[in-house]
């Protein structure tokens, strides 16, 4: 049995919350020959399991919030790491201050809308009513106990994104991180990537009697960097970020469905 676990946004989605027909099928060749499909994304469990749904694409786990939820196909939770609430308070509070960037915090169950300085989240909850957003306040959040998995952080200016996340790394060392991806980053908690997300799956799904005899991975950008140096075989998207071809070992492919081409092949 393999496994091949896939970005979304700008690998699986050919175009915001649509996985086309070409990639639809492949995905379902994958299936039928008795492989596993993970989808692998930056996004909450509801912002991938939500848009997935309506697409009636059919997919074995999920792997959200960079690495912090690990799901069955039906949404169940199997894995949810979570950022402590005094930390979650320190990292955003000084946030609600800033005018360049939105943020909002998301738990297996809802995403809340805390900070939309830029517009931007309103405008993205707007156009796609079923992302299912709620909008909070910071105070809220806390004082209800949530348990966040990760905070997004729209910072669309690529140079200020960059010293943010490098910011909250050096503030919060040995608690959070801040991986980019393009226009966000990503707060986790410290040492949560895709990649150990996947390494749990592969664990989970052995103790389950599943050996996965060979990963492979797909994605485009650099929150996808450690999965697919850590997956047995990896490609990266023709229009990737700088760096993340090298970590797929100079593989690149135009499409998801090209690659399970290869892999099927």
């Amino acid at each position: 049995m393999q496994l091949l676990a896939t970005d979304l946004d700008g690998t699986l989605f050919s175009s915001p919350n649509t996985v086309g027909e070409a990639n639809t099928a492949a995905c379902a060749r994958w299936r039928a020959a008795g492989n596993v499909l993970v989808p692998a994304s930056g996004r909450s469990l509801s912002l991938v399991s939500r848009p997935l749904g309506l697409q009636q694409l059919v997919y074995d786990y999920t792997i959200c919030a960079s690495g912090c939820v690990v799901a069955d196909g039906e949404a169940n939770v199997l894995h949810n790491r979570t950022i402590a609430p005094a930390q979650l308070e320190a990292v955003l509070r000084p946030l609600l201050e800033r005018e360049d960037c939105s943020f909002y915090c998301t738990t297996p169950q809802a995403d809340y809308i805390v900070h939309d300085a830029t517009g931007h989240l309103a405008k993205f909850s707007t156009d796609r009513p079923e992302n299912g957003f709620v909008w909070s306040s910071l105070d809220e959040v806390l004082e209800r106990g949530l348990e966040v998995s990760s905070v997004p952080v729209y910072i669309p200016n690529p140079h200020t994104a960059d010293a943010l996340s490098a910011q909250i790394s050096q503030e919060f060392a040995g608690q959070l991180d801040a991986p980019r991806s393009t226009n966000y980053l990503d707060v986790v908690p410290h040492g949560v990537t895709k990649a150990t997300a996947l390494q749990w799956l592969v664990q989970y799904l052995a103790a389950a009697g599943r050996p996965v005899a060979r990963t492979a991975a797909v994605g485009d950008s650099w929150n996808d960097l450690q999965l697919l140096a850590s997956a047995d075989m990896a490609a990266a998207m023709e229009n990737s970020v700088d760096g993340l071809r090298e970590a797929a070992g100079g593989h690149s492919v135009p499409s998801v469905a090209a690659y399970i081409d290869q892999l099927l092949a």
